[in-house]
């Protein structure tokens, strides 16, 4: 599910990331598709 309409953590566990870290991964990967989003017409 890679729609970006949806919050990460509905896409499922991510590979390779240790059950306890799940959250953190989740929340560091929505942060990251956010900034993309919001930062898109950002002068550089």
């Amino acid at each position: 599910m890679e729609n970006e309409e949806y919050e990460f953590w509905l896409s499922g566990p991510i590979q390779g990331v240790p059950d306890l870290l799940q959250p953190a991964a989740h929340a560091l990967l929505q942060s990251e598709r956010e900034l993309k989003k919001y930062t898109a017409d950002f002068p550089k």
